[in-house]
């Protein structure tokens, strides 16, 4: 039913946006969405209708199978099995109090966060990383959302990718180039059939990893 009402929603906009231009048709497509009358006004942009986390998941999702095309053609490696890893649930903590005290000095932020407890020496270069991107910085979906997300969209990234994909936590795999993951960016980890010698390569400082 939400979705009969979305699609609903969705062909009566377009039906008004088509209408000036051929009434009759607007007309009688409105008739048969089952409306009365006849069209009157624009569509309105409804902010209240806008998700702000759909639209961070959908580039999220975007830009890793990005990122795994660019590791595939960069390395020319075809993966059995591709390894994706949700960052850290500090990570997330202390991307999200930068983010909302962007107008500090890295300083000031450092010696805040730090402060409360909790946090280990990563942390400051964490914090550094991301002051050398501060005015780029944009705010992420929660970690339990990012797991979510990546179950879900699980079947259509391996027809995508044309391999099998495990999701994985930073915080419990042994990979060690896993702790490399963000909140704006997944660890990617290729995995390869041929398993006679492993290497580890980046693609850059925060992102992806092949094993060969």
């Amino acid at each position: 039913n939400a979705n009969r009402k979305f699609v609903k929603s969705y062909v009566e906009a377009v039906v008004k946006m088509i209408a000036p231009i051929t009434p009759h048709i607007g007309e009688e497509m409105w008739r048969l969405l089952g409306n009365r009358g006849f069209i009157a006004g624009w569509p309105v942009h409804e902010q209240t209708r806008v998700s702000i986390e759909a639209e961070i998941s959908e580039n999220l999702l975007r830009k890793t199978l990005g990122d795994i095309e660019e590791v595939k053609k960069i390395t020319g490696v075809t993966p059995k099995k591709i390894k994706i890893f949700v960052a850290e649930n500090w990570k997330f903590r202390v991307h999200n109090m930068i983010l909302k005290n962007k107008e500090k000095n890295v300083n000031d932020i450092t010696k805040e966060i730090m402060s409360t407890g909790g946090f280990g020496k990563a942390t400051v270069t964490f914090i550094q990383s991301l002051y050398k991107k501060i005015n780029e910085l944009q705010p992420v979906i929660p970690r339990s959302m990012q797991f979510s997300l990546l179950e879900e969209s699980k079947d259509f990234m391996e027809k995508e990718a044309g391999c099998a994909i495990d999701i994985e936590d930073a915080e419990k795999t042994e990979v060690p180039k896993a702790k490399s993951s963000t909140p704006n960016k997944f660890g990617i980890f290729l995995e390869n059939q041929n398993f006679s010698r492993l290497s580890m390569r980046f693609l850059s400082s925060d992102s992806a990893f092949l094993k060969t």
